[in-house]
């Protein structure tokens, strides 16, 4: 339920969700929510705060084009087939602590201010696209654990991309695990 006097979509037991191009929207508040289908929250320019602090299972989740969005918090979510964050433009940090399946894929990529990407249970990624350097230039992500999937072909700006491939030992902002990760320990912080 939308409610223009407080600028806040909420909902309780909706297994799919999908919230776009709501122009005056600040908040999405789905704190009850512990499963999911689709999660689309797509093309929101005043969003800023997402609450999903129960979610635990959804088949997608999809967060891309939410300009103002500085903090995206799924502390509970184990599995989904497909995890997409991109385009958010203002994204500084994902966190994901908990997560070990993104069956289909996982993708963050074109979140330019992004710094930080805690995936450090992931261990099942599909087809992984990670930006490069230079799209995200000050990311620094923890994907540790991660070990099966496959590197994406969704765009060149994707570490592994396609044209022309790279490999997972020039991923200088990405921890990965050593020796069967699908990154390697380069990207790791001392």
């Amino acid at each position: 339920m939308y409610s223009p006097l407080n600028d806040t979509y909420t909902t309780h037991t909706s297994l799919n969700t999908q919230i776009t191009g709501h122009l005056v929207l600040t908040t999405v508040d789905l704190s009850a929510l512990t499963e999911a289908g689709d999660i689309r929250i797509v093309t929101n320019p005043e969003l800023v705060d997402v609450k999903l602090p129960e979610l635990t299972v959804a088949s997608f989740v999809n967060m891309i084009d939410n300009k103002l969005l500085e903090q995206l918090s799924l502390p509970k979510l184990r599995t989904t087939n497909s995890l997409d964050i991109r385009d958010n433009e203002n994204l500084v940090g994902i966190f994901l602590p908990v997560l070990t399946t993104s069956r289909l894929f996982f993708r963050v990529i074109d979140n330019p201010s992004l710094q930080t990407l805690c995936a450090p249970n992931l261990e099942v990624g599909g087809s992984v696209c990670i930006a490069n350097e230079s799209n995200q230039p000050s990311l620094g992500a923890d994907l540790s654990s991660l070990v099966t999937g496959f590197f994406s072909g969704f765009s060149d700006d994707c570490y592994g991309g396609i044209d022309p491939p790279t490999n997972q030992l020039n991923a200088p902002t990405v921890c990965g695990v050593v020796p069967d990760g699908l990154f390697t320990t380069e990207g790791c912080q001392n």
